[in-house]
């Protein structure tokens, strides 16, 4: 039993680890009935880097699946604890996408959900890769832009009161989006990530008004909303897949407000070095829905670039010092100002 396996075993006790070991993969999804008579696991294999939960890709005789686990903690950062229950809230999701042509389109299907194990199994989408290639080099396409805006738009129209409130994910997400990048204490090494990174966020930390402002947002965040929204809408959270692009990762979802997700995408936008029009055609379509509020989104976009730029979240960015200097430069205008700046 290795560190991680002892303290899941210790955190919740009697409950299955999943692993890549094909006797007990095999064991334990035939004596859930997953598996059919004749039917036998060959093959698991990570089908790609994952962040919150434990992930496989399962080929038996007949098929290939995908099966996650939450565990007690971030899956790529242990030392992070955060709620089991975030497997029911995606299972959850999925569901509810299932009676929405313009949400079903986009997402997995929900195969088996065992939330007594934390475990959900969804549906292969085939070969297929996240969008995370965008922070290094490439271009999204009129047309996939245009999916995720459709996707968004044909998620923010639902209205599901009786969705989990998600609290510990929240205050998960509150505490590293919020709170701990701009905490003088938090010791957090960013010289580690790339020497000079530190002195980049003196400035951040010690300016009274601009945390003034990212407290604010925080508690708006905290605050119940009324549409259904993803909650992690960024390239990790995309794939590309050979019938398009794909929507998952959901665990983060929670009834909010519609501003979130439109600001963290425009936050990735300009993070990954997106051209100006297609961060314009977001704003277009926000304008032209009146009952969203703009500065709301420009706040959160700014916040987000700040998070993933000195927060624990790292993204592989090409940027090099003095690009990311000019980012943070141009979040802090962001979240000041109200108004999402764009380069020509």
């Amino acid at each position: 039993m290795n560190e991680l396996e002892a303290r899941y075993a210790e955190a919740l006790p009697g409950k299955y680890y999943l692993t890549r070991d094909l006797e007990s993969l095999d064991n334990y999804l035939r004596e859930h009935f997953f598996l059919d008579p004749q039917e036998i696991v060959l093959k698991a294999e990570k089908p790609g880097e994952g962040n919150m939960n434990y992930v496989l890709r399962i080929y038996t005789n007949i098929r290939s699946f995908i099966i996650k686990q939450a565990r007690p903690w971030v899956e790529k950062y242990p030392q992070i604890a955060a709620p089991v229950e975030r497997n029911a809230v995606e299972g959850r999701y999925f569901r509810l996408a299932q009676k929405f042509p313009a949400l079903a389109d986009y997402s997995p299907d929900l195969l088996f959900e065992d939330n007594a194990n934390n475990i959900l199994i969804l549906s292969d989408l085939g070969p297929a890769s996240d969008y995370t290639f965008l922070y290094q080099s490439g271009s999204l396409s009129s047309s996939e832009l245009k999916a995720l805006i459709h996707y968004l738009q044909s998620l923010h129209r639902i209205q599901e009161p009786s969705y989990p409130w998600n609290r510990g994910m929240r205050l998960l997400n509150h505490e590293h989006i919020f709170r701990f990048p701009y905490d003088p204490d938090n010791e957090f090494d960013l010289d580690a990530i790339q020497p000079g990174l530190q002195n980049l966020a003196s400035p951040v930390k010690g300016h009274q008004e601009l945390q003034q402002k990212i407290q604010s947002l925080g508690e708006v965040y905290l605050q119940e909303g009324d549409v259904l929204i993803h909650g992690d809408f960024f390239p990790g959270s995309w794939l590309k897949s050979d019938r398009g692009i794909r929507i998952i990762d959901p665990e983060f979802s929670f009834n909010g407000l519609a501003e979130f997700d439109l600001g963290v995408l425009i936050a990735h936008l300009q993070l990954s070095g997106q051209p100006s029009r297609h961060c314009e055609a977001i704003l277009e379509t926000c304008h032209q829905q009146q009952k969203l509020d703009e500065q709301m989104i420009a706040g959160f976009c700014g916040t987000e670039i700040l998070r993933r730029l000195l927060g624990v979240a790292q993204l592989p960015l090409r940027w090099n010092l003095d690009e990311k200097a000019s980012l943070i430069r141009q979040a802090i205008r962001t979240i000041l100002e109200g108004t999402i700046k764009l380069n020509p």
